[in-house]
Order: C-alpha cells, then sequence, then structure tokens
C-alpha cells in the first residue's frame, strides 16, 4: 500500500515537472513572437521615414504593417 502511494506521488511530481515545462517553453515562444512582431513593425517604421518606402507603404492598411 505504501509503495503504491509513494508511486502515485512520483507520478504526479513527474506530470506537474512537465507542465511547468510545457508552460515555460509555450511562455518563451510567445516572448519570441512578440519580439519578431515588434522588430518587423520597427523595420517598417524605418521603411515609412524614406521617400520610396512611404510611397511603396502608401497603400497598405496599419493592420498588415
Amino acid at each position: 500500500m505504501e509503495e503504491q502511494r509513494r508511486r502515485q506521488m512520483e507520478e504526479e511530481n513527474y506530470r506537474l515537472e512537465r507542465e511547468a515545462e510545457e508552460r515555460e517553453r509555450q511562455r518563451r515562444l510567445e516572448e519570441h513572437r512578440d519580439i519578431q512582431k515588434k522588430v518587423a513593425k520597427e523595420r517598417i517604421e524605418q521603411l515609412k521615414s524614406t521617400t520610396l518606402g512611404a510611397r511603396a507603404l502608401a497603400t497598405y492598411s496599419e493592420e498588415v504593417c
């Protein structure tokens, strides 16, 4: 009986560790996506500040950019 209880606790701890690792992985992915979006927006703003870039991007809506 004690062996079964110990095994259940180990399995529960293992499950909790896996869940924590998955949450951390998801958090890192989300952070990476946010950084990519920020960099893309900065690049677009840089392009908009040039004469040629402003003309090229004039037809795009803010949503696309």
